[in-house]
């Protein structure tokens, strides 16, 4: 699917696109933006962000270096595989090196926040707190101080 998604992007039919992924349970921002940070066609991947910001609500407000954010944690998750296993099966058990291997920037979006927030927090202590993986822990830590005062 991936292929023949890179190939109506690559002739533009960005609609088809997003027709076809939308089929098959995928959000076609998370396949658009993994496209167009890996592919080495500068116009093809020019074309992508310029959709992306049209239609992506809030695209230039935040949601932008969100989903940016996103990427470079998948992208760290990735270059780690073996180490990030073993910290995922602390948090909860069933979770492969395969699994990791083979996970699509789209899967990685759709993991429940408790996966993707054990990613970010681990790389964060782990490369001494970049800033692209800060920004994602100051979110886990706000999420997780509004848990606490629900709780009390």
């Amino acid at each position: 699917v991936n292929a023949y998604v890179y190939r109506l992007l690559s002739n533009r039919q960005l609609y088809k696109a997003h027709h076809i992924l939308k089929n098959i349970d995928r959000v076609p921002r998370y396949v658009f933006y993994q496209i167009a940070a890996e592919t080495t066609d500068h116009g093809l991947r020019d074309y992508i962000r310029e959709h992306l910001a049209r239609t992506v609500e809030n695209y230039s407000q935040g949601e932008e270096e969100r989903i940016a954010a996103s990427w470079r944690v998948y992208t760290q998750l990735k270059a780690n595989v073996r180490q990030m296993a073993e910290v995922l099966n602390e948090v909860t058990t069933g979770y492969t090196v395969l699994e990791i291997e083979t996970m699509s920037f789209n899967t990685f979006c759709m993991k429940e926040d408790v996966y993707r927030n054990s990613v970010a927090v681990d790389l964060f202590f782990k490369n001494q707190g970049t800033a692209a993986v800060m920004c994602v822990c100051v979110r886990v830590y706000k999420a997780c101080v509004r848990v606490c005062e629900q709780r009390t």
